[in-house]
């Protein structure tokens, strides 16, 4: 199967199959140690019932989860493998990075997992990354990227998009 989303520390998910109160086919594989709390649908609904501030955490949640998933299918229709992966390194980056423009990014995941969740192959990943470095925007040691700047790698993304987009209406043109 395809990797949906890699989720880290603090992390919530099967919020909408509590909230739906159906079935929903899913499946959750942890691929490092951790601790799973788990509370159960009765406990939620209560919380919910006892609690008002507690739906609009629950709200906040979805509300996250359903902006993620516009901006993956964005992703996946209108962005290139290359501006994706710059896109999940850029994010990654921003949320490491000290005051500089600078970070480090230590892939959360093996490659080929994280590859899954941009929809794209792990042998693309590998090429793009090092296409990436070779633009310098980045520098590659085995699971950690250092990235040179995050301004720069996210230009570059909307630069490809950008060049994209001229591209398509040139062709339609034509």
């Amino acid at each position: 199967g395809m990797a949906v989303v890699t989720s880290g520390l603090r992390s919530v998910f099967g919020l909408a199959a509590v909230l739906l109160d159906e079935p929903c086919p899913v499946f959750a594989q942890s691929i490092s140690d951790c601790r799973l709390l788990v509370i159960g649908r009765e406990r939620i609904h209560s919380a919910i019932a006892e609690w008002p501030e507690v739906s609009a955490i629950m709200l906040r949640l979805l509300a996250a989860d359903v902006h993620r998933l516009v901006h993956d299918l964005e992703a996946c229709c209108l962005m290139t493998a290359r501006q994706r992966l710059a896109d999940f390194l850029v994010k990654q980056g921003r949320c490491r990075a000290d005051a500089s423009d600078r970070a480090v990014v230590v892939l959360p995941a093996a490659k080929a997992l994280i590859a899954s969740s941009l929809n794209i192959s792990a042998e693309t990943f590998s090429r793009e990354l090092r296409e990436l470095a070779r633009r310098g925007l980045v520098e590659i040691e085995r699971r950690t990227i250092l990235i040179r700047s995050l301004d720069r790698l996210a230009a570059y993304s909307l630069e490809e998009l950008g060049a994209q987009g001229a591209e398509a209406v040139a062709a339609q043109a034509s």
